[in-house]
């Protein structure tokens, strides 16, 4: 075997040295890439549940207080002025795009905070909930993807 010369034989030194060495910083930082990530999605789920849990008692809360609302007795009698109202300082605090609509079985509806006119009210174009309030007389909650925009 031939003599390797000095330079040749002190890159292999520091190429035998160093090459763990950076196998080890390699592996390091990938263990910290993915305990990293794991924390980061840990974190992520934390906030969404945090999220739904804020959400689910606003729900709770809309729809006590429309619950309330049904059993006014403006409501009950059929005073839809006297309703419009409670129902005005209801949505009130839901900001000046709230809307609330009363619909009868067959989908016409008969109030809506928009108009004092009722006589001339739309029907309902999300029929399938109608449907659903009266068969279950309990509350339903429309999805984005069950809610059709209103043409024209």
């Amino acid at each position: 075997m031939s003599k390797l010369t000095l330079p040749v034989r002190l890159a292999l030194l520091v190429a035998g040295t160093m090459l763990p060495l950076i196998v080890f910083a390699v592996g390091l930082a990938y263990s910290n890439y993915r305990q990293d990530r794991s924390e980061a999605t840990r974190r992520v789920l934390e906030m969404v549940r945090s999220m739904r849990i804020v959400l689910d008692s606003e729900v709770q809360r809309i729809t006590g207080g429309l619950q309330v609302l049904a059993l006014s007795e403006s409501l009950q009698s059929g005073d839809f002025d006297g309703f419009r109202r409670l129902a005005v300082g209801f949505i009130s605090q839901y900001g000046g795009d709230s809307v609330l609509l009363l619909a009868d079985r067959s989908g016409q509806q008969l109030f809506s905070t928009v108009t004092t006119q009722t006589a001339n009210l739309p029907p309902r174009n999300n029929r399938e909930i109608v449907e659903r309030v009266f068969a279950s007389k309990a509350p339903q909650y429309a999805t984005c993807s069950s809610v059709r925009p209103r043409n024209g």
